[in-house]
């Protein structure tokens, strides 16, 4: 176990990354616009009828999450699509960081 003291040295040695976190309900097929230094995101279906997120099929209530590690910044595309009978509804989560050291 490391010592509380030489961690704390560490935690101010290193700068933090802040983040903040965008939250927004889309309900019609689109290319979900990707926050400037988004970390990761999560898509919940919390419709009726089944999302398509990047290709893979969420049934209600299911969720797709992409995660990055410390530092790392999605570069990639979230497209959304829905199937089916039903309300359609996702709600999406994305991680991005406010100070990214330069």
């Amino acid at each position: 176990m490391q010592d509380p003291k030489s961690l704390q040295r560490v935690v101010s040695i290193e700068k933090l990354l802040q983040y903040n976190l965008s939250v927004q309900v889309y309900s019609v097929t689109c290319e979900v616009p990707v926050m400037e230094n988004c970390n990761g995101f999560t898509v919940r279906n919390i419709g009726a009828s089944n999302a398509i997120v990047m290709g893979d099929t969420l049934a209600p209530n299911e969720v797709k999450s992409i995660g990055g590690n410390r530092g790392e910044i999605y570069v990639g595309r979230i497209d959304l699509k829905f199937s089916g009978a039903g309300t359609n509804a996702a709600l999406v989560t994305q991680k991005y960081y406010m100070n990214i050291p330069s």
